[in-house]
């Protein structure tokens, strides 16, 4: 640094030439930043945090999560003429090829009627698909547009028209952010401007920071702006963030060389001396300091969140900028304001004060300690109750369109029409098949039955609850019933039965007699035509029998319905083949083995074959009569009485075989209504009993999965291609809430409990939806911060340990920031949580951590360096000079960085403003108890151990 001080105080004028020219470079060169910003911005989420979303989208053919919402509602009611204002605006959307691809409204599309339309009538909106990606300046310019037709359509009715979605959230984001970004640079300047005046009180001095600051903010940004040419991600904040940090740590460093080169002038050297030992002297702490945050923020470029990785490298850069500005320009100027006398001390005001302050320290440090202590660890309790939130909504204010959006939607249909959660599945095969079907009820049944999931929406369950018809238990009821009507049926008949079996014994009995009558024909010729005549009389009563027969068999009782009964419950039978819950379940096995005896049964052939004897009967008749007609006479009968022998031998041998086969056919159909019986019984006992969920069991049978019908219904749920399947999950809880993450979790366990030994197994199961995607944003973020907090604790612990050559001092040195950090996010949670009733955002505690625990090792190393150097007396009385010397700097400095953070209370975005707030107020505690009392107590208390191992020895033999 001496060098370096020596080139500047030789030729500040060049020095300064050189950075105003390096300016220039960058302002032609490179756009605003504020420019970049509006056509770079990066997605707010991670990539995989969407993934799902964007698989389901691509799976479905819809735009993967940037859809506009616009809500009409008229408190009133919803009036005819509130529709043909509705039918305008969707017809003006439509007619945007530019910004919007698709509108979906009920009126285009009748089946959304009851989705899109409230429950109390008075409000009804439409889903406005936008054409520019999720978080990009297209999109949010185009939700600019879209809400200003809308607002134009429903001017002059009674209509109110809302635009909100994720789409809205984030075009407002960027909206408040650029107007609050004016606010916040006044409000910064004038406060960083009002305590340097009463640092200093001198307006030269006051003025040499914030030229400084001045030049560094727009050489950052044009750096920054540089970068994004090699894709360094930017946003809004990134912006502001940059112009505090500036602000910041700008001025700190500027007050650390100015205190020093007052120090040195008010011990006689002349202004380019001063300033040359300045720099020797406090510009090690400078760059250790800058090195520590730099070093810090640019390890956020390993983050997995874009919330990260686009702010930490700005701010590195921010640093870096603010480091070169405050060793070169800043000693350039002071040297040409120091030899015209512009910038000489006043008269130290708080010097006697930081010296009582220090010896009552350093003569009673454990009572210090432990009253310091208590206050860190009474507010750092706090932070158990920190209840972070991941809403981007809460950011904004009420009056933000997308808010007011939200809350239309909220009031009128719920919050889960607006921020619908998914239960994904990916599969290689097709799922439109019963079996599939039946699975991913099973699965949407575990799902339901999880605490606080209101409901379950699908394929299986379109209203959220199974579909009654495809009920196992509901179908073995039909099958039942109408077992049990076939059953009585052929309880009725039995009087048909009776006579059909007496039927069939008198058709074998005069068959029989007939067989005798033809065979005692053969001795005499009158004989035989008497016979023969009385054989024809009863020939022709048989053949009455055989037509009545006939008909009895071909329309027997039952046979119709029996056949209907059989065909609906073939595959109701393989349904419970192949159900596990049946298997397991006694009365279920019993209903099954009855179903298999009735198919069985039906499946025999004893009817078909008494139909078919019945049938040859009939014939062999026809023939004899024939023959007796044709006979025409003792003549004709005698060549003809061969054939009536053999004839009446077939017949009677036929008649008594079919006289058999009905008795056996009757007393069967008896013991089949009995069986039906039974088999109604227990099929009805399973509607009765079974129709729990867990019982039910589902089966729909193919022919109905071919169906328009069906076709239709599983387009919202079914892919076209049948490989995906979509859930919708309702949850008592806030989508952004905690308790909705962690129930994500348990909804995807449950779903995949489902997949082993099912249909599903192959599957992919996942979660899509706005509390999926921020679940996995809070997964990253736990893994980030984790990341966050090993390399700036290691970072600063290495930085200390180099300046000090020493390991004691780094170690308590590094426990005192963490403290003081903890001490600032417990003070925020209770201000904002029980105070204001406001979350705080999830990001805020990860950018104080860095910003507290980096500035707070700059004023660590400020204070021990310079106890360090005044110790060759003893430690206490290097502890007094130090704390003398270094606690209006650093006081100063703690002032003016809290000050430029708390120059962001003045936005609008809630992430600014509990940012602002807990690091200003760390600032505060880090300056005034921290460094005042706790290390000071600390060093007196350790003695010499402080500079162990190092310098131990040498610090021992100097006290």
């Amino acid at each position: 640094m001496t060098v370096l001080g020596r080139l500047v105080v030789r030729a500040p004028w060049l020095v300064i030439g050189a950075w105003l020219t390096a300016l220039a470079v960058l302002i032609v060169a490179f756009p605003p930043l504020s420019q970049v910003v509006e056509s770079r911005t990066v997605q707010p989420l991670p990539p995989r945090a969407m993934a799902a979303a964007e698989q389901m989208a691509k799976a479905f053919g819809e735009s993967a999560q940037n859809t506009l919402v616009v809500v009409l509602t008229d408190e009133r009611g919803l009036q005819p003429a509130d529709e043909t204002t509705y039918r305008k605006l969707a017809a003006t959307l439509r007619d945007d090829t530019t910004d919007v691809t698709a509108v979906q409204d009920p009126f285009s599309t009748p089946a959304l009627r009851q989705v899109m339309v409230s429950p109390d009538h008075k409000a009804f909106f439409m889903a406005v698909t936008l054409r520019a990606p999720t978080g990009s300046p297209e999109s949010s310019q185009a939700y600019q547009r879209v809400a200003r037709v809308a607002k134009l359509a429903t001017a002059n009715g009674p209509l109110r028209a809302d635009v909100t979605g994720q789409p809205a959230v984030l075009g407002d984001l960027s909206i408040v952010t650029e107007h609050d970004m004016h606010l916040i640079e006044i409000a910064t300047a004038l406060l960083v401007l009002t305590i340097l005046a009463v640092i200093y009180r001198r307006p030269a001095t006051v003025l040499l920071p914030l030229v400084t600051i001045a030049i560094s903010v727009a050489s950052a940004q044009r750096v920054v702006s540089a970068l994004t040419q090699l894709d360094l991600g930017v946003s809004a904040l990134t912006t502001v963030m940059m112009t505090a940090v500036i602000a910041g740590a700008g001025t700190d460093y500027a007050v650390f060389l100015i205190s020093r080169y007052h120090e040195h002038l008010r011990s006689g050297r002349e202004s380019d001396v001063a300033v040359v030992d300045a720099l020797r002297s406090v510009g090690k702490v400078i760059a250790a300091s800058a090195a520590t945050v730099a070093v810090t923020f640019f390890a956020m470029v390993f983050t997995r969140l874009p919330a990260f990785t686009c702010v930490g490298p700005a701010l590195a850069v921010s640093i870096v900028v603010s480091f070169g500005a405050a060793v070169t320009l800043l000693p350039a100027i002071l040297v040409l304001a120091g030899r015209r006398g512009w910038v000489a001390p006043r008269r130290p005001l708080t010097d006697r004060l930081w010296r009582r302050s220090a010896v009552q320290i350093v003569r009673r440090p454990k009572v210090h300690l432990l009253v310091s202590l208590s206050i860190l660890i009474s507010l750092a309790g706090c932070v158990t109750l920190l209840h972070p939130t991941f809403d981007d909504r809460s950011q904004l204010p009420a009056s933000a369109e997308s808010n007011r959006g939200f809350s239309a939607m909220d009031r009128h249909f719920g919050a889960s029409t607006l921020l619908p959660q998914y239960i994904y599945l990916h599969s290689p095969r097709d799922l439109r098949t019963p079996q599939s079907l039946a699975d991913l009820e099973q699965m949407a049944q575990r799902v339901a039955a999880l605490p606080d999931v209101a409901a379950v929406r699908g394929i299986t369950r379109p209203a959220g609850s199974p579909l009654t018809a495809a009920e196992l238990s509901f179908q073995a009821g039909e099958v039942g019933a109408k077992l049990q009507t076939v059953s009585t049926e052929i309880a009725d008949r039995n009087d048909d039965l009776n006579a059909l079996t007496s039927g069939a014994d008198e058709l074998a009995g005069n068959l029989a007699r007939v067989r005798d009558q033809v065979s005692g024909a053969e001795g005499s010729m009158t004989a035989l035509a008497t016979s023969l005549s009385l054989a024809q009389q009863q020939l022709d009563e048989a053949a009455s029998l055989l037509r009545t027969l006939r008909d009895l068999l071909n329309a027997g009782p039952g046979v119709a319905p029996l056949a209907a009964v059989m065909d609906a419950t073939g595959p109701m039978l393989n349904a419970l083949n192949s159900s596990a819950q049946c298997d397991a379940d006694a009365t279920c096995r019993n209903g099954r083995q009855q179903l298999q005896h009735l198919v069985a049964t039906h499946d025999s052939a004893i009817a078909d074959q008494a139909v078919s004897v019945v049938r040859r009967l009939q014939a062999a008749l026809d023939r004899l009569r024939t023959l007796l007609t044709e006979a025409g006479g003792p003549a004709g009968v005698q060549r003809t009485i061969t054939h009536l022998r053999d004839g009446a031998d077939s017949l009677a041998g036929g008649s008594r075989r079919l006289a058999e086969g009905v008795r056996a056919l009757v007393d069967q159909t008896r013991q089949m209504g009995i069986g039906m019986t039974q088999a109604a019984d227990l099929l009805l006992s399973m509607k009765r009993d079974a129709a729990q969920p867990s019982m039910a069991g589902m089966y729909i049978p193919p022919q109905v999965l071919g169906s328009a019908n069906f076709k239709r219904a599983a387009a919202m749920f079914i892919s076209p291609d049948g490989h995906s399947v979509r859930y919708l999950v309702e949850s008592k809880f806030a989508p952004f809430s905690a308790a909705a993450m962690d129930q994500d979790s348990a909804i995807l366990n449950a779903a995949r409990s489902e997949q082993h030994g099912s249909t599903l197994a192959d599957a992919s199961i996942s979660m899509a939806g706005t509390t999926a995607m921020y679940n996995t944003t809070r997964s990253y973020y736990n893994g980030d911060i984790r990341l966050v907090v090993i390399v700036t604790l290691l970072v600063v612990f290495l930085i200390l340990v180099t300046v000090l050559r020493a390991i004691v001092a780094p170690l308590y040195l590094i426990a005192s920031v963490v403290i003081s950090y903890l001490s600032a996010v417990g003070l925020g949670v209770a201000f904002f949580q029980f105070v204001c009733h406001q979350a705080i955002y999830w990001n805020v505690s990860a950018i104080a951590f860095i910003m507290l625990v980096a500035v707070g090792a700059d004023y660590n190393l400020l204070l021990i360096t310079r106890i360090k150097e005044e110790a060759r007396f003893g430690v206490r009385s290097g502890i007094i000079r130090a704390v003398r010397s270094t606690g209006g700097v650093i006081t100063s400095a703690g002032l003016i960085f809290a000050a430029s953070m708390f120059g962001l209370l003045f936005g609008s975005i809630s992430i600014m403003v509990q940012t602002g707030f807990v690091i200003g107020m760390g600032l505060l505690i880090d300056t005034f108890v921290v460094r005042t009392i706790t290390v000071p107590a600390l060093a007196a208390m350790i003695g010499t151990a402080n500079w162990w191992p190092r310098l131990g020895r040498k610090a021992d033999s100097a006290s």
